[in-house]
């Protein structure tokens, strides 16, 4: 009888000693305003998601997605990423760990900057394809001033996967595999962590109209001196 009790008492008192405690979350499908509450389990937390989406051209059904992440993908982030003029992803994440706690989680997602800063990225998107192909390059604007590649999958369905490249903020770079990642009014978990790249002024090798622009500059200061 002591071994049964002794037993029980661990079962109860070893998750939470970890850091693992049994809730309850919201969930909301993105765009959906009915919710309801499900992903009791052990090792979880309640999860929060804002996000924007233009890369459609127009603002996608968008809004706030809510749900279960484990734990240890718990990582609060807020970042933007470009993959052409107008067509943006903007986002924002939080977690929490009490019982419908995302409930009360009211995010907002950062602005994205419409000044250039001098940094030039490779940009493709592509939808059910775990890579895309570089068709363009851009001109980054505001903070976005690294290159970034991600690819994930649906969390709804491994069949729906995305690829991206574009310009994106500094914290994006930070990105890990399973994390949460809105895309095309749906959202994804990473398949492998982003990378990033600096590029910048050396990009402007590819574009022979900004080498022709600054070939001209420098030919006119030598002239007027």
């Amino acid at each position: 009888m002591k071994g049964d009790l002794l037993l029980f008492l661990i079962s109860i008192v070893l998750p939470r000693v970890h850091g693992m405690v049994n809730l309850t979350c919201v969930s909301c499908p993105l765009g959906n305003t009915k919710c309801g509450a499900n992903c009791t389990d052990l090792g979880i937390a309640c999860a929060t998601l804002e996000e924007v989406n233009t890369l459609g051209g127009s603002v996608s059904p968008n809004g706030s997605y809510q749900g279960c992440i484990d734990q240890q993908h718990c990582r609060p982030l807020a970042f933007t990423l470009t993959t052409a003029p107008g067509r943006h992803v903007q986002s924002n994440m939080a977690c929490c760990s009490t019982d419908m706690c995302n409930e009360e989680l009211n995010l907002s997602v950062p602005p994205v900057g419409t000044l250039e800063n001098g940094v030039f990225c490779p940009a493709c998107e592509s939808y059910n394809q775990k890579q895309c192909e570089i068709k363009s390059h851009i001109a980054c604007t505001g903070t976005e001033e690294k290159c970034i590649i991600l690819a994930g999958e649906s969390i709804a369905s491994a069949n729906q996967s995305f690829a991206i490249k574009g310009c994106a903020t500094k914290n994006a770079c930070s990105l890990l595999q399973n994390d949460l990642v809105p895309f095309g009014g749906k959202i994804y978990k990473l398949t492998v962590n982003a990378t990033c790249t600096d590029r910048g002024v050396l990009s402007m090798i590819s574009s022979p109209g900004i080498i022709f622009s600054s070939l001209a500059g420098v030919l006119l200061v030598q002239n007027l001196s």
